[in-house]
C-alpha cells in the first residue's frame, strides 16, 4: 500500500512523538511500516523500527520481542539472523498476553520443526529428535 498525504503526516507524527520517547508511539510505528507500508521501508526506517521494538520490549512489551523475532526469522528489513529469532521468540513466551504467547510458542514450535539453527533429525521411523544438547536448560 502506498502512503497517502495523510498517512505521511501520521507517521510524521508518531516519529515526534518516538523523540518523547512514548512507547506506544514506537509499537505503533513498527507495526504501520511492517504490515502496512513495507515498501516504503529504507535502511534507516528498518534501522528505528528495531530500535522502537528493542525499547518495547526492554519496557516489557513481549508483544514487541515476538514482532522483533519475526523479522529476524524472515530477514525482512534486516539480515536474517535464526538464533536471535529463537531468543526473542523464547522472550514472548512469557508474555502476559495470551495470543502473544501462544503466536510466540508455535513460533518456536516451527523453528525446532524445521530445524532452524537447531539440530534436529528424523528418524527411520520418521519422528523428529532434538539432541538433549540443543535444549537449554
Amino acid at each position: 500500500m502506498k502512503m497517502t498525504k495523510e498517512d505521511k503526516y501520521r507517521m510524521k507524527t508518531l516519529e515526534q512523538c518516538i523523540e518523547d520517547g512514548e512507547l506506544e508511539a514506537m509499537f505503533t510505528y513498527a507495526q504501520l511500516y511492517v504490515n502496512e507500508y513495507p515498501e516504503e521501508v529504507t535502511e534507516e526506517i528498518a534501522e528505528k523500527i528495531v530500535k522502537c521494538y528493542e525499547t518495547c520490549m526492554e519496557a516489557g512489551n513481549l508483544t514487541a520481542a515476538l514482532n522483533l523475532g519475526a523479522l529476524y526469522y524472515e530477514g525482512n528489513f534486516i539480515e536474517r539472523d535464526f538464533k536471535k529469532a529463537i531468543h526473542l521468540y523464547e522472550l514472548a513466551t512469557e508474555s502476559d498476553d495470551n495470543e502473544t504467547r501462544v503466536r510466540a510458542w508455535c513460533n518456536l514450535g516451527y523453528c525446532y520443526y524445521y530445524g532452524r539453527d537447531i539440530s534436529v533429525y528424523k528418524r527411520e521411523d520418521g519422528v523428529f529428535v532434538v539432541p538433549i544438547t540443543s535444549l537449554k536448560p
